[in-house]
């Protein structure tokens, strides 16, 4: 009975809930049911086929998330002294590159773009910074790119890292853009898509605890592949690397902080699910057109499109989220600013619409749908809030 449930949820959700722990499913199966009054699985089954909601609300309920603007401060405490030994020998341009899964609704990846902040001090517009922030909830995601939060968020965090990097006021609390720029928030399944890769610091805190054995270890041991040699794995107060001490070292037990050993990641091979691999022949090559006429091609197809359905100004971009062609009236949108040139979407864009390109390039370079649209974003320039539209069209 336990199987048709997970097969239900999976069809719902597009989540796969059988690596959960058992006793954990159980827990959260036997509270649904006490609060809908349902007598026995058999019948939570029934009416588990009749309601696509419950579906939806069984699968968020295995997704605890406690969290809050710098929760368990001795750990933070000790992370910012780990950041500071990173930049203090990192060139600017190498930049920092960090990763929280299980970001439920964003404070604790905000909380560590602040500890970035502080670490770089002077140096962050100089540092590219990326931090990516994923949970496999979305509405969770839809929270954390909103960036609103109850004034009781910020109970315990110091009055001047609440200074400098936060905006209150009497709707709540905000983290500041400096520090929402650094952020990248998507929706991400740790065990059915690849992880982020070349990282410095991956905290992942609470998260295991859920899973069964197996998925740990196949979990862990992507956390392995996706961190540089001696980058930092941040892991929650009843989690451990278990087995798998010979991928990281133990440099702070009490916080559960562990540095990524030098050696091979295991099977890595064999982490293929959902893993995307790209197959090429001689055949894929010789019908592709040059560069030129592709651009020139996709560039006729993608105003063709926006015409048809928006008919607004409009930017094309490559992979690279490089700037290819401008239509309409952008001057409101777009801005160039003194210092090193910036020829990128994100870096042309004005500041209030930085975050959302972002996230929105990020979404579009992996396995995302065609069309997607950003969080509202206020301009002085417009009289209501409004949207990017992100539309993905094929070269060649």
């Amino acid at each position: 009975m336990l199987d048709v449930i997970v097969e239900l949820v999976r069809h719902a959700t597009q989540v796969d809930v059988s690596h959960y722990k058992d006793s954990t499913f159980r827990r959260q199966l036997q509270r649904r049911m006490l609060e809908l009054g349902v007598p026995d699985l058999d019948a939570y089954v029934a009416h588990l086929q009749q309601d696509a909601a419950e579906l939806q609300r069984l699968q968020r309920s295995l997704l605890i998330s406690v969290t809050r603007f710098f929760r368990d401060p001795e750990v933070f405490a000790r992370l910012a002294e780990v950041l500071a030994e990173i930049v203090s020998v990192r060139p600017d341009a190498e930049g920092l590159r960090l990763w929280v899964p299980g970001c439920a609704t964003g404070e604790e990846a905000y909380t560590l773009a602040v500890l970035v902040a502080e670490a770089l001090g002077d140096r962050l517009p100089r540092c590219p910074v990326r931090l990516f922030a994923t949970d496999i909830d979305a509405d969770a995601i839809a929270h954390a790119r909103r960036a609103v939060y109850p004034h009781a968020a910020l109970e315990g965090v110091p009055a001047e890292l609440v200074a400098r990097h936060f905006v209150v006021d009497q709707d709540g609390v905000r983290p500041a853009r400096h520090i929402r720029d650094l952020c990248v928030f998507a929706q991400h399944d740790l065990l059915s898509q690849p992880p982020f890769v070349n990282l410095d610091v991956l905290s992942c805190r609470n998260v295991l605890i859920y899973f069964e054995g197996s998925a740990q270890v196949e979990i862990l041991s992507r956390f392995h592949h996706a961190l540089r040699p001696q980058a930092c794995l941040l892991l929650g107060q009843s989690e451990s690397v278990g087995a798998l001490s010979e991928l990281f070292q133990s440099t702070d037990g009490h916080v559960k902080l562990f540095r990524r050993r030098t050696v091979p990641s295991p099977r890595l091979l064999e982490l293929s699910m959902g893993w995307r691999r790209i197959g090429t022949s001689a055949a894929s090559h010789k019908a592709r057109p040059e560069p030129a006429a592709s651009l020139l091609a996709s560039e006729r197809r993608f105003h063709q499109h926006l015409l048809q359905r928006h008919a607004l100004p409009s930017v094309l971009v490559d992979a690279q989220g490089q700037v290819q062609h401008l239509w309409g009236d952008v001057d409101r949108f777009l801005k160039l600013e003194g210092g090193k040139a910036d020829f990128s979407l994100a870096g042309l864009c004005v500041p209030a619409l930085r975050a959302e390109v972002r996230t929105l390039l990020h979404l579009a370079t992996t396995a995302a749908p065609s069309e997607l649209a950003s969080m509202p974003v206020a301009l002085p320039c417009l009289a209501s809030p409004s949207y990017l539209l992100s539309t993905k069209v094929s070269v060649g």
